[in-house]
């Protein structure tokens, strides 16, 4: 037992001793605190704990050799560039559990454009859209303080006026469980349901099995996303759901999820599809990071219309139409966690210029942009469109210029004054980030310490 604790305390003094630190490679208390103090933790979902550490206490963590080590792969990462790396460095990272909620798969919902759009009764459809929209209509006239509308005249064109097969996407902020139907109902003209045309009955061709192809949508009528966990819970919620028009989303299933390709189709058809960027409601009235859905909607349109095109089939308008608009009271009216409305609210809606993407769409046909570039500048422009309709309802005589060409021309057809901030996007600009600010904090804190001979061995790792 005595041979043991001699062992125990020799292996003890080895392991404090293997790791000497040369007194011109450590980083100052003062400035390890800086760097923390940064929250700067994204770096470990592309290096492993090992290097993360290295990094993050320098010499006195690791010997000098796995610093370097540990530098020399961030620097690789950050320069390199290229699927290749970025595939790389997420398969050496060594990420931390997450405590994502499973996807939600409603058995209600429908999985293919038939059930997804068909209604239990068309008639129930025309009856229930009707009801809703003329009863939000009633509250916003008689039971709120306020309800102010500018640019209702964009809305109006951008649904009765848009050419015959027109992709129409119309995007807001989210605020509550009823900014659609309520803000769309304030906003969609009485004709788009009374006019000739706003519904039409199915043919005895479109009645058969399998062939109910838009037996309703004149195109005036909107569709909009929703979550399965809120409103495909069961049959009955399904049922009327699905006869106002809403379809079915299932939150963490991605891009290429039953709902999106149904949308898509719609769209195709010229439909009209609205849709919140944001993804959930906000509690604060700010806007929320935004996804990238509604690129990858105007992506598939692109696409089916490119086939379409192929085919020898009449063309149709090609560029979707993008129609932004920003709404301010709703939280008020019903936010999260309220369970009934409220009287006496007020509502401030401010719709913008449909969002220049001629550029993007032209970029994409001759092959000079790729799916995702057209995914992310999409996405960048309505940020963008809505971040500068959220400060001019705020401040009248806020110019808004979302649709100036020169905010994107700096940085490329999809750069824009909002970056995506997408998985690998956001990591690598978080990582570029912790890079620029961890070296010049390391060299001053060397020079703090040790002079210039601090200084050149630090940069010289």
């Amino acid at each position: 037992m005595p041979e043991n604790r001699k062992g125990s305390s020799s292996s003890k003094t080895k392991r404090r001793s293997a790791k000497p630190s040369p007194p011109g490679q450590q980083f100052s208390a003062q400035a390890i605190e800086r760097v923390r103090g940064r929250g700067d933790g994204q770096a470990s979902t592309y290096l492993t704990e090992e290097e993360s550490r290295a990094l993050r206490y320098g010499t006195r963590y690791a010997p000098a050799s796995v610093v370097r080590k540990a530098l020399s792969r961030w620097t690789d990462l950050i320069w390199a560039g290229g699927e290749a790396e970025e595939a790389g460095a997420r398969q050496h990272a060594v990420r931390a559990p997450t405590s994502q909620t499973p996807v939600f798969k409603s058995p209600y919902a429908g999985t293919d454009y038939a059930t997804m759009t068909q209604a239990d009764s068309e008639l129930l459809r025309y009856l229930l859209i009707k009801a809703v929209g003329r009863f939000c209509q009633f509250w916003s006239r008689s039971l709120m303080k306020s309800c102010e509308v500018e640019g209702s005249g964009i809305m109006r064109d951008a649904i009765m006026g848009r050419d015959e097969g027109q992709a129409l996407i119309t995007v807001s902020n989210h605020a509550s469980s009823i900014d659609d139907p309520f803000v769309t109902s304030v906003l969609v003209p009485d004709e788009a349901l009374e006019g000739e045309g706003a519904f039409r009955w199915p043919s005895a061709q479109e009645a058969g099995p399998g062939s109910i192809d838009d037996a309703v949508n004149s195109n005036k009528v909107r569709w909009v996303m929703c979550a399965t966990d809120r409103c495909f819970k069961s049959k009955l919620a399904s049922s009327f759901f699905k006869a106002v028009q809403a379809l079915p989303v299932e939150r963490g299933s991605g891009l290429n999820q039953p709902s999106m390709r149904v949308a898509s189709k719609l769209l195709s058809r010229g439909g009209w599809v609205h849709v919140f960027p944001e993804g959930t409601r906000s509690t604060t009235g700010e806007l929320l990071k935004m996804k990238v859905g509604v690129g990858q909607l105007v992506v598939n349109v692109l696409r089916d219309l490119r086939s379409e095109h192929q085919r020898g089939e009449n063309q149709r308008s090609r560029t979707p139409m993008i129609v932004p608009y920003y709404h301010e009271g709703m939280g008020d009216l019903l936010g999260k966690g309220m369970k009934f409305p409220k009287v006496g609210t007020s509502l401030r809606v401010v719709v913008g210029d449909p969002i220049e993407i001629e550029d993007l769409v032209r970029s994409f046909e001759s092959g000079r942009l790729t799916e995702r570039e057209v995914r992310i500048g999409v996405l960048r422009r309505v940020e963008t469109a809505l971040h500068q309709l959220k400060r001019k309802s705020e401040d009248a005589d806020y110019l808004v210029t979302y649709n100036d060409p020169n905010l994107y021309s700096q940085a490329g057809a999809g750069a824009g004054a909002y970056r995506e901030r997408d998985d690998v996007a956001s990591g690598m600009e978080a990582v570029r980030g912790m890079w620029g600010r961890l070296r010049p904090l390391a060299v001053l804190a060397a020079l703090e310490r040790e002079g210039d001979r601090g200084a050149k061995a630090l940069t010289g790792l």
